[in-house]
């Protein structure tokens, strides 16, 4: 085709533009840019710029030499999307919460229980009986993701992200993901080799990808957390430790390929191990998910539109099944174990709705299914119908049970006696016992107790929560009310917020174990009073008096 290079550049900067620029407006408006990148590439394919404007969607986007490109590229997309997926996980805040432990792999059971009795005795799909087992696992594993994105960014838009709640909600949907990646990665193998007769070769891969996944996770884990302090101070910054980081995720990939099952699992990983070094800071990971955001992402989702027409593929009944299904999963897997180990029944119902949270990673998932042919184009678009109609309704549910009007203020409960000017500490752990002391001594509590509670709290998840402010909190048994002391750092003091900033001022609270929605409403009040909080205006402030004036006179009018 003549100026095949020209369309094929054109091909490229609308699919970015309008994936980028549609994905800033839903981004503002629901939350997540990855409906208006989807969008953007179905409006960009045969369902809309096809049907208008056949001969120019045919000589730019349909084009062999862009398909090519696309074909390759989004083979590094997803490698890249996994790789940011297994940076938002903690390992160690999962295996210390028995709600985690219990949830992941009871909503994993259950989404392959409900997935075998739906698809193997309400619905014939026309498979052979290979085929059909395939499906039902594979429907099953997808239908217990949690899309952790989509689900960080409403809980931070809630106020609700260092809650315990949302602490707990974030870890089990890492859990849940780390389990269905790797489980996934082993089906793989027999969906691969089935026609293989001699069985001995594909329990040796599956072996070998056990094998795999248990000494990346124990020996190379410690190993990298080793190398990355020499490369961080040997190395120029950032290129080198970003440099460092690409090489093992596509180190992992080929790993994982040349084992027989997908690259996305090596991907996910390194990930996993690079984000659970203490030495991994989080400026690194805002500049990967920069880059993946701005470039792969947009690309990625934007092209899953344009070539299938969903006009035509569209089912409803079909999408309707998924959004129920998924939400029957997640509450029935969700809201018991929360509610028995947490109480609280509020807290419970937005822990089971959370779990029905779908996205980024849902998608990676039926669209890997879709090029293994396991699914169909017409499962695939009602089921990406059904993902972008949980991304946009979750936030008003989860704002509807977690409703709270804000009855407990936060400033109702200062003192002068729990407020610190300056702060002496230059740790996380420093500024907590500083402050748990003088909570002590005021209210003659046993000291080694609170500090312990708080303290185990904040190794759970940081209570950063950006723009120079930390909560610290704990629930104490047998308190009567909330209990809240504020230290003002000058130096500021790190308390890993996800934006990376050092936290200035810091409120440590304690609430009645008995009454969770107080901490629930105290949290979320401070987050929402200091939104566009900024450090420096705090540092002149001298007394209790004078930071309320602060509070209610320059913050709460804005």
């Amino acid at each position: 085709m003549e100026h095949s290079y020209g369309y094929f550049f054109l091909s490229l900067f609308l699919i970015l533009l309008s994936a980028k620029f549609l994905g800033e407006i839903t981004r503002r408006f629901f939350n997540s840019a990855l409906v208006g990148e989807i969008i953007a590439g179905i409006i960009l394919g045969p369902t809309v710029l096809g049907i208008f404007f056949p001969e120019f969607y045919q000589k730019t986007f349909n084009q062999d030499l862009f398909r090519e490109f696309l074909h390759l590229f989004n083979g590094v997309g997803v490698v890249m999307l996994l790789l940011v997926a297994g940076m938002e996980s903690d390992l160690g805040s999962i295996l210390k919460q028995k709600v985690i432990l219990f949830s992941a792999p009871l909503k994993i059971v259950v989404s392959l229980l409900v997935s075998f009795f739906v698809f193997y005795y309400l619905i014939d799909i026309n498979y052979n009986q290979i085929e059909q087992s395939f499906f039902i696992i594979s429907l099953g594993f997808m239908l217990a993701l949690t899309a952790l994105p989509v689900l960080v960014k409403i809980l931070s838009d809630l106020n609700l992200y260092r809650t315990d709640v949302g602490m707990s909600l974030v870890g089990t949907a890492v859990f849940i993901d780390m389990i269905v990646w790797i489980g996934f990665s082993v089906i793989l193998i027999f969906f691969k080799k089935f026609h293989d007769t001699n069985i001995f070769f594909i329990f040796l891969n599956i072996f070998l990808v056990i094998l795999f996944v248990i000494m990346v996770l124990t020996v190379i884990r410690k190993i990298v957390d080793k190398i990355l302090p020499y490369i961080q101070s040997q190395f120029s910054w950032p290129e080198g430790i970003l440099a460092f980081v690409f090489s093992l995720c596509f180190l992992f990939s080929t790993i994982a390929e040349f084992l027989g099952t997908h690259a996305i699992v090596g991907s996910f990983l390194s990930g996993l191990i690079i984000s659970d070094s203490e030495h991994f800071r989080d400026k690194i990971h805002y500049r990967i998910e920069s880059i993946v955001n701005s470039f792969f992402s947009p690309i990625y989702f934007g092209s899953l539109g344009l070539y299938l027409n969903f006009s035509n593929q569209i089912d409803f009944k079909i999408t309707i099944l998924f959004v129920v299904l998924g939400v029957i999963i997640s509450v029935t897997s969700g809201f018991f174990p929360y509610k028995y180990f947490n109480k609280s029944t509020r807290e419970a119902c937005g822990f089971g709705y959370g779990l029905s949270i779908t996205g980024a990673t849902d998608i990676i998932f039926i669209s890997m299914l879709l090029s293994l042919q396991i699914v169909n184009e017409q499962i695939f678009v009602s089921y990406v119908l059904s993902v972008l109609f949980v991304i946009l309704s979750s936030p008003v549910i989860l704002r509807v049970i977690f409703a709270t009007g804000y009855h407990y203020k936060f400033y109702d409960y200062l003192s002068d006696k729990l407020f610190i000017k300056d702060l002496n500490a230059d740790t996380d752990e420093k500024a907590i016992e500083q402050l748990c002391k003088v909570i002590s001594n005021v209210y003659n509590l046993d000291f080694e107790n609170i500090k312990y509670i708080v303290t185990e709290r904040e190794r759970l998840m940081p209570t950063g929560i950006g723009n120079g402010i930390a909560i610290p909190h704990g629930r104490v048994p047998g308190l009567e009310k909330p209990i809240i002391a504020v230290g003002i750092s000058n130096v500021g003091i790190d308390f890993g917020s996800r934006d990376g900033t050092l936290a200035h001022l810091i409120f440590l609270i304690l609430t009645p174990s008995d009454n969770p929605q107080i901490q629930l409403e105290i949290l979320a009040d401070i987050a929402k009073t200091f939104k566009y909080f900024e450090p420096d205006t705090i540092l002149g402030v001298k007394n209790l008096n004078q930071f309320i004036s602060f509070v209610r006179n320059e913050l709460q009018t804005k």
